[in-house]
C-alpha cells in the first residue's frame, strides 16, 4: 500500500512540476513571450501597472552589495529590465507579468531626474510600456519597499535598471519633445 501511495505522490509531483514549467515558459515557445499565451479572451497583461503619467526617478540603493544609483517608478520601487526583451517586443507578458509588472502609461513618460538616456514607450502585448534606452521597464513583486533590489540577477535575466543602461541593440531611441 505504501508503494502505491508513494508512486501516486511521485506521479502527482511530476505532473505539478510539468504544469509549473509550462506555465513559466520554460520552453520559451509560442507567441506569448517567455510565459506563454494570454488566458482565453485576454489581450493584455492582467497586471500591467498603468500609472497614468509615470515618473521615472533615481535613488541610491544597494545592488549586489554595491551602492549605486538606480531607476525607480513614481512610488520609489526599483525598475528592472529583462535581457530577453528586444527592441520591438517584450518577452515578459501575461503570466510573467504577475511577478514582473510592466511599467505602462497612457501618456508621455516623464522623468523626475535628469537622465543621460531616453524615456519612451513600446506598444506590445503589455500595452504602452515605458522604456529607457529601448529597454522595457518592470517592477518586481520580490521587492517589498522602495529601494529593495531583490530581483537583481533573477534567473540570470533580470537586472536593476540604472541611468547608465546602454541602448538596447536594434532600438531606435528618439527623444520625446520637451524631455
Amino acid at each position: 500500500m505504501r508503494r502505491i501511495l508513494f508512486g501516486m505522490w511521485v506521479t502527482l509531483a511530476g505532473l505539478t512540476a510539468a504544469v509549473a514549467l509550462v506555465g513559466c515558459g520554460a520552453t520559451g515557445s509560442g507567441g506569448g513571450g517567455l510565459y506563454g499565451a494570454p488566458p482565453a479572451g485576454g489581450t493584455t497583461s492582467p497586471t500591467a501597472t498603468n500609472v497614468g503619467t509615470p515618473t521615472v526617478a533615481t535613488r541610491q540603493a544597494v545592488v549586489a552589495g554595491k551602492s549605486m544609483t538606480i531607476l525607480t517608478d513614481a512610488r520609489g520601487m526599483t525598475l528592472y529590465y529583462l535581457t530577453a526583451d528586444t527592441a520591438t517586443a517584450t518577452a515578459c507578458t501575461y503570466y510573467c507579468a504577475r511577478t514582473w509588472s510592466p511599467l505602462t502609461t497612457s501618456a508621455t513618460p516623464t522623468s523626475g531626474a535628469t537622465l543621460p538616456g531616453t524615456l519612451s514607450t513600446l506598444t506590445d502585448a503589455n500595452g504602452p510600456q515605458v522604456t529607457y534606452n529601448g529597454h522595457p521597464l518592470y517592477t518586481s513583486t520580490y521587492d517589498r519597499v522602495p529601494g529593495d533590489t531583490r530581483g537583481e540577477g533573477s534567473g540570470g535575466m533580470w537586472f536593476v535598471a540604472t541611468p547608465a543602461l546602454a541602448v538596447l541593440s536594434g532600438a531606435t531611441v528618439t527623444a520625446i519633445p520637451g524631455y
